[in-house]
């Protein structure tokens, strides 16, 4: 009973940690994506060229500014403008990987789930259960639990 018990603890250690592991990643890719909220804006305001200039030297009110008027554009609009491309050109970057991050995000979650479930059935079959039918049960209790 006692192989059988660190059998066990191995086993949800490793689930654990591959877990957490998959949770830290995915939680650093979406909130790293949060770059291009439009927080600084002013609700309701239409930001135009003329505000950026207004800004004039004050370089956090000129970026401001900035963010804003390329929001306002949308990307469509900043790719085909060329001179607007280079004005907005930090936030078509900074939106590019905002994409990226969450583009990564959705396909880690798919291979950590395809990771896991073969780590499950490895460890499932490590466990020596007395019949395939508790072998199997081993496993979806343990991918029950990993969903959750």
């Amino acid at each position: 009973k006692w192989q059988r018990f660190k059998r066990n603890l191995g086993i949800f250690l490793v689930v654990f940690v591959t877990l957490v592991c998959s949770f830290l990643l995915i939680s650093f890719l979406t909130n790293s994506s949060d770059r291009n909220k439009d927080s600084d804006c002013i609700d309701g305001k239409v930001y135009t060229e003329q505000d950026i200039t207004d800004a004039g030297d004050n370089k956090i009110q000129r970026e401001i500014a900035i963010k804003c008027y390329c929001i306002r554009k949308g990307i469509t609009s900043i790719v085909t403008d060329s001179e607007l491309s280079s004005l907005c050109s930090d936030y078509t970057q900074t939106t590019t990987l905002n994409f990226l991050y969450k583009l990564i995000a959705a396909l880690s979650i798919v291979c950590i789930n395809a990771i896991l479930q073969e780590i499950l059935e490895f460890l499932g079959s490590i466990e020596r259960s007395s019949s395939v039918s508790s072998e199997y049960m081993s496993i979806m209790k343990k991918l029950f639990l990993a969903i959750f």
